[in-house]
């Protein structure tokens, strides 16, 4: 097994640890971790980040808990990309049970990780625990939704002994799940409040899409888009295909995400 180099940077690193499915790049990789009962506020941005980031080659990093980190994990794994699940328990005991699909679909798309022998229960201080590999894999941590005693504080908190960049997302100041995010913007965090915040500290643009898995015609069509807005007169006339497979090639690209119909019959980058 290979074991991460950056894992080995922490304080208190694993002595090993048992994996199902194959550890991603973590050259770029983020830890997005929140409140298990999460807002659809906050389960929409977990998952909306998550994506947007994933199609981009960001590893996504979270613990499978309910809420934020369930949302995260769907949204990396609907954009095709990488995420990895750090555990608090062994493998013969999936916790949240209902997130056994999800560990599956996981494993497919990064990896599952434990520090627990396979019969270990989910028990309650293993959380806390496993949140400093969480912190540990990634470069960057986002915390979305948080109450004042929140785990989430506490990946937070080993991020920044680990010297990794802490980010937060704001929430409702009457919430009791966002006091905890809001006290981290308070004490320095980086607010994000849109994408672009996000992209930046991969100096990455909006513009930027993952296109390594796109065949030759819709590669030309994102190619041709990054310049704007364009017409579907202009493409069909534009390009290199008959216009059955580019009409084909464009819906196919709407169904990813990676492009939109605008009024007027014209197209955008998503």
């Amino acid at each position: 097994m290979n074991y991460p180099e950056i894992l080995k940077e922490i304080a208190n690193p694993p002595i090993g640890f048992f994996k199902k499915g194959n550890i991603p790049d973590l050259s770029n990789s983020i830890a997005i971790v929140g409140a298990r009962k999460a807002s659809d506020y906050g389960k929409t941005t977990a998952y909306n980040i998550a994506y947007e980031l994933a199609k981009r080659d960001i590893t996504i990093i979270s613990g499978m808990a309910r809420g934020i980190d369930t949302s995260a994990h769907k949204g990396a794994i609907d954009a095709n990309g990488n995420t990895i699940a750090v555990l608090g328990s062994g493998f013969d005991n999936i916790y949240p049970a209902e997130n056994y699909g999800l560990s599956e679909t996981i494993s497919e798309h990064g990896c599952l990780i434990t520090e627990y022998l396979p019969n270990v229960k989910p028990l309650s201080y293993n959380f806390p625990e496993r949140n400093r590999i969480i912190s540990g894999l990634a470069q960057k941590i986002l915390v979305i939704e948080a109450g004042e005693r929140s785990g989430s504080l506490i990946t937070a908190g080993f991020a920044l002994e680990q010297g990794k960049d802490v980010f937060a997302v704001p929430g409702n100041i009457f919430s009791p799940y966002s006091k905890g995010t809001n006290n981290l913007i308070k004490d320095g965090a980086k607010l994000i409040s849109n994408i672009e915040d996000i992209l930046e500290e991969y100096n990455l643009k909006k513009e930027d899409y993952k296109i390594k898995n796109l065949d030759e015609v819709e590669k030309e069509i994102v190619n041709i888009l990054k310049s704007g807005a364009v017409s579907l007169e202009y493409l069909i006339e534009n390009i290199n295909y008959e216009m059955k497979l580019t009409l084909s090639t464009l819906s196919k690209l709407e169904c990813k995400k990676i492009i939109k119909k605008t009024y007027g019959n014209y197209y955008i980058l998503y």
